[in-house]
């Protein structure tokens, strides 16, 4: 290969990890302003505290930070952020009892959007202006 591809992966790389130093010190000082700092460990920036966590038994480390921390605490590991609850009956309380404001599914992303009119006619709505359009492309796809 030549130099010049070294030189723009290595400036590539460099910014990369730049950036992400940036955007995880903002993003700490933010938070401390806004006051939403849970205890947890210290978390490196890019990796987190992932490389503390065995593969096995991953719970006991968990446990280990409850001790320490309290039954709420807060993580991150290569970018995902985890507050983790260690009390049932905290848990009860939140993820039961106020399901409705505290709970949610993650967004799940995918190529194409499917519930779209770019994505399966199987979602598309039947009624209104996409119906004959339907329509026919049912019938071309039926022979």
């Amino acid at each position: 290969m030549h130099w010049a591809t070294y030189v723009a992966a290595a400036t590539f790389i460099v910014g990369w990890i730049l950036y992400s130093l940036y955007q995880f010190d903002r993003t700490d000082k933010k938070n401390r302003a806004e006051g939403k700092v849970l205890p947890g460990p210290k978390n490196y920036p890019l990796v987190g505290r992932v490389h503390d966590l065995p593969v096995e038994y991953m719970w006991l480390k968990f446990k280990e930070w409850a001790d320490i921390y309290g039954p709420i605490y807060y993580t991150s590991m290569f970018g995902s952020e985890f507050v983790i609850i260690s009390d049932e009956a905290i848990a009860e309380e939140m993820l039961v009892k106020r399901a409705k404001y505290n709970s949610d599914r993650p967004m799940m992303r995918s190529v194409t959007d499917s519930k779209s009119s770019e994505g399966g006619m199987e979602y598309l709505p039947l009624m209104g202006k996409n119906r004959k359009r339907n329509h026919l492309l049912l019938i071309a796809f039926a022979d």
